[in-house]
């Protein structure tokens, strides 16, 4: 089963609902026979058949690769939800009727396929855009689907279905597709697969255990054997024919890895079983052999002190980069984390990351380049993407991400005005990355764009040591005002902006003066004047300061005019 893509299904809707048509294919021309009028019921709705929608369904979603429950809940969710927008003058009508004999009758495989369309059509024939049947484990549609049916029968005869395809002897994979198949029917009907022979279960496990057992004996062996070319430090020529040898061998085996542990995590799934308890003492093997070649482990007698991370960057970056071309693997070494052995040497790949991230943001605000920036965004879409598909727990580098942070905010703080937009948007990024729930470094980003947009205007005063670009008391105001405009854009809600501006720096509601606006009083009067007329401006700021605020400028305006 294929994942569906919503675009996919909302060029489907509009053709179905003959929404988005040029008109010129409504009304056609001489050449061009017109689409064909969608027919109306009596209340003047669009009559869609849900027949279509099944067939639509099936045929984008089917694959030879077998079911998957996830797959399908996830493609139905996303069906009825994009189908349900845009349905209010929509009438859905069938006049199929899947007889329970019918399903009753089918293989498992059928059955899965009956059963879905059962599905698709109670939820359409009881659509109603004022009640939203959609949960995200469809559990209220399959009750509907229920209704007036007996499945007790059913679930026995899915169960009889299934021991009679495993007697055969078949392939633990098979097998494996065969228990899917049945564990899907059996949710479609609202009910749990009934427990399986033990001793078929038995054999599955067996049969899978030699089969691991045996790529993890030749990954070993594999592992070793690159060892001993890389210590051997032979001809450049010699050493890169066996390493070629060496990695296509790696690469085959890591591939049929890669489809155990895919079939592996499907029969976890359904049978709940530890991939220990599935895969026994090989699990413990395996997972050594993934810290060694994708972590950097150390080898079986090598100093452990020295080798924990005596990958760099790019070896880490380059091992990483194959690991995520193989989702099972990768889930599988996501587990390493957990292990204390081998904790230590899976968090200093994150910290390589890390550190490269925040040493291409000083790269950057020494040298602010369009090339540079495009690196510090594509390190951390590939960050973001490791941390999330391996796992990385929330507390795990906290010393790194903090230095991330910090490095983050100086490069909003440093940055010219007109440089820090595509800065500003990494934001949601680097949450995601520091696992900042809480979003925390918003109210961070917020207060380095106030305190900035002050400094700035500070600098902006030709008596000010820090003085890069002095203006004229003339153009003082427009200058300060643009660059008050220039920071509150990053702000949201940019009204808030101004207020906590105002608060900060100038004064309180009450009138008492903040202890920057006592020293811009002193220093740089004709700068406190500016800013005084900026937020006294009823046109400029009735609709971003608080009405107190705006008749507290004004008050603060009239007196400095006269001093």
């Amino acid at each position: 089963m294929m994942l569906l893509e919503k675009n996919k299904i909302i060029e489907f809707r509009n053709r179905l609902y003959q929404k988005h048509i040029p008109g010129i294919l409504k009304s056609g021309t001489r050449d061009l026979v017109p689409v064909e009028a969608c027919k109306k019921d009596e209340n003047g709705n669009i009559i869609i058949f849900i027949d279509d929608i099944i067939s639509f369904f099936f045929d984008a979603s089917t694959s030879q690769t077998g079911l998957d429950l996830d797959c399908l809940f996830s493609n139905l969710f996303l069906l009825f939800d994009v189908l349900s927008k845009e349905a209010g003058n929509i009438s859905f009508c069938s006049d199929v009727h899947i007889p329970e004999k019918e399903i009753e009758d089918a293989d498992n495989k059928t059955t899965v396929e009956l059963l879905t369309k059962n599905l698709i059509l109670s939820y359409f024939k009881n659509f109603d855009s004022e009640n939203d049947l959609l949960e995200n484990d469809l559990n209220a549609i399959i009750k509907i689907s229920r209704q007036g049916r007996d499945y007790q029968i059913l679930v026995a005869k899915t169960l009889e279905n299934l021991i009679q395809t495993l007697k055969p002897g078949k392939a633990w994979k098979e097998a494996l597709l065969e228990i899917q198949t049945a564990s899907v029917a059996c949710t479609l009907m609202g009910a749990r697969l009934p427990q399986i022979e033990k001793q078929v279960l038995l054999k599955i496990v067996s049969q899978s255990r030699e089969e691991i057992k045996e790529n993890t004996a030749f990954f070993a062996k594999v592992l070793d054997l690159r060892s001993r070319f890389i210590k051997e430090n032979e001809p450049s020529k010699l050493y890169l024919k066996k390493m070629t040898k060496v990695d296509t061998a790696l690469s085959e085996t890591l591939s049929k890895i890669e489809d155990y542990l895919s079939c592996a995590y499907r029969f976890m799934h359904v049978t709940g079983a530890s991939s220990q308890g599935f895969m026994g003492q090989t699990d413990e093997k395996l997972r050594n052999n993934m810290a060694r070649f994708f972590f950097g482990y150390p080898e079986q007698g090598t100093d452990k002190t020295t080798a924990f991370f005596r990958l760099n960057y790019t070896a880490a970056r380059y091992r990483m980069t194959m690991l995520l071309d193989y989702p099972g693997i990768a889930g599988f070494a996501g587990s390493l984390q957990a292990q204390e052995q081998y904790k230590e040497v899976f968090l200093s790949v994150f910290k390589l990351y890390f550190i490269e991230l925040a040493r291409l943001m000083d790269h950057f605000l020494s040298t602010p380049e369009d090339n540079r920036l495009k690196k510090i965004e594509f390190c951390l879409s590939e960050t973001i993407g490791l941390a999330e598909t391996l796992g990385l727990e929330k507390t795990a580098v906290s010393d790194e991400k903090k230095k991330l942070k910090e490095n983050y905010l100086l490069l909003l703080r440093k940055l010219p005005l007109e440089q820090i937009a595509p800065v500003v948007d990494m934001k949601e990024d680097i949450c995601r990355l520091i696992q900042d729930e809480s979003k925390l470094l918003m109210e961070d980003i917020r207060k380095a764009l106030v305190e900035t947009c002050y400094s700035n205007l500070v600098a902006l005063n030709p008596d000010s040591h820090s003085a890069s670009d002095p203006v004229s008391a003339d153009d003082r105001q427009r200058v300060c005002q643009k660059l008050i405009i220039g920071y509150a854009l990053y702000y949201k809600p940019q009204r808030f902006f101004y207020q906590r501006f105002f608060e900060t720096y100038i004064s309180t509601i009450d009138g008492s003066l903040s202890k920057y606006f006592q020293e811009l009083s002193r220093s740089h009067k004709s700068l406190a004047l500016a800013l005084l007329k900026i937020f006294s401006d009823p046109n400029f700021v009735e609709d971003l300061l608080l009405k107190e605020q705006i008749d507290c400028s004004r008050t603060l305006l009239k007196t400095f005019s006269e001093q």
